[in-house]
C-alpha cells in the first residue's frame, strides 16, 4: 500500500533541517492514503489542535503541524464545532481566558481519558506513551519548581496505577527518570533537547521498521513535526513549549 511513500521518505535527523516539509508529507497522503488511514493521521494531529485552542486563549502563535488552521480554530470555539464536545464543556464554566488557560489541564485529561483509549494499533500505542510521558514531566517540573502535585494531578484518574505511584517513575520509564536526573541546571534549551531526542526515539520505536505500512508513516510523522520544531526553535522558547506541552504546571 505505502511502497511508494515509504521509498520516497528521506531520513530524518533532529538539529537539520528536514527534506521533505510536514505539509508536503499531509498533502501525499492526503492524494495517495485510504480515507480510513487518512483519518487516522488528522486524530494523530488532535492533540496539537488541543495546544493550538490553548495558544488562541494566549493570543499566542499556533502550531503548524495541527489539522485545522488558526482560522478554523478561532470559528471552532466561535460556533462550538470541529472540536470535541468537552472542549466546549470546560471552557464554557467561565468566560475568564486566564482561568480557561489555568484549567486547561483537563482538556488533555479528557483527551487521553475520552478519545485516545478508544483508539487500537500505533493510535494506541503512541496515546498511552504520550499520556505516561507527560505525567512524568509534570511530576518532574512540579518538584523541580516547588508545586504540590496532587493538585497539579486533580484531573487525572486518582485509581491509575501511574497517577498512584507518581513522583515515582514507573518501570517502563526508568529510562526517562535517569535521563531527567542527569539534566544540567538552569538550563531550558538542553531540557528541550534532551526530550524532544528521548520522545523521536521512543516513537521511532513505536512505529517499527516496515515503512510500508500506516503506524510506520504515523511515526514518521511524528518525527518530523519534532524536526521542524526543533529546526525552527529558540533557546527562550524552549521552556515555554515544554511547560505547553504538558498543560498542568501554571506559569
Amino acid at each position: 500500500m505505502y511502497y511508494f511513500l515509504g521509498a520516497l521518505l528521506p531520513e530524518i535527523n533532529l538539529g537539520e533541517e528536514p527534506e521533505m516539509r510536514f505539509s508536503e508529507l499531509v498533502q501525499l497522503l492526503r492524494e495517495i492514503a485510504p480515507k480510513g488511514d487518512f483519518e487516522k493521521t488528522e486524530r494523530l494531529r488532535r492533540l496539537v489542535d488541543l495546544d493550538n485552542v490553548r495558544q488562541e486563549l494566549k493570543e499566542e502563535p499556533h502550531n503548524p503541524t495541527g489539522s485545522l488552521s488558526p482560522k478554523e480554530i478561532e470559528e471552532a470555539l466561535l460556533n462550538e464545532v470541529d472540536l470535541p464536545d468537552y472542549v466546549f464543556e470546560i471552557l464554557g464554566r467561565t468566560e475568564d481566558k486566564k482561568k480557561q488557560i489555568d484549567e486547561f489541564a483537563e482538556i488533555f485529561m479528557a483527551f487521553f481519558r475520552n478519545e485516545a483509549e478508544r483508539e487500537k494499533g500505533f493510535l494506541k500505542k503512541y496515546f498511552e506513551f504520550e499520556r505516561a510521558f507527560r505525567l512524568c514531566l509534570l511530576a518532574y517540573r512540579a518538584k523541580k519548581i516547588g508545586r504540590n502535585l496532587s493538585q497539579e494531578l486533580r484531573y487525572a484518574d486518582q485509581f491509575d496505577f501511574l497517577v498512584r505511584e507518581l513522583p515515582e517513575f514507573p518501570f517502563e520509564m526508568k529510562d526517562l527518570a535517569d535521563m531527567l536526573a542527569s539534566l544540567p541546571q538552569n538550563d531550558p534549551w538542553e531540557e528541550y533537547c534532551r526530550l524532544a531526542k528521548y520522545r523521536f526515539e521512543k516513537i521511532e520505536e513505536l512505529g517499527g521498521s516496515d515503512p510500508f505500512c500506516i503506524g510506520y508513516i504515523m511515526s514518521y510523522m511524528l518525527r518530523l513535526m519534532l524536526a521542524e520544531e526543533w529546526f525552527t526553535m529558540n533557546q527562550e522558547r524552549g521552556e515555554e513549549k515544554l511547560t505547553a506541552m504538558i498543560g498542568h504546571v501554571n506559569e
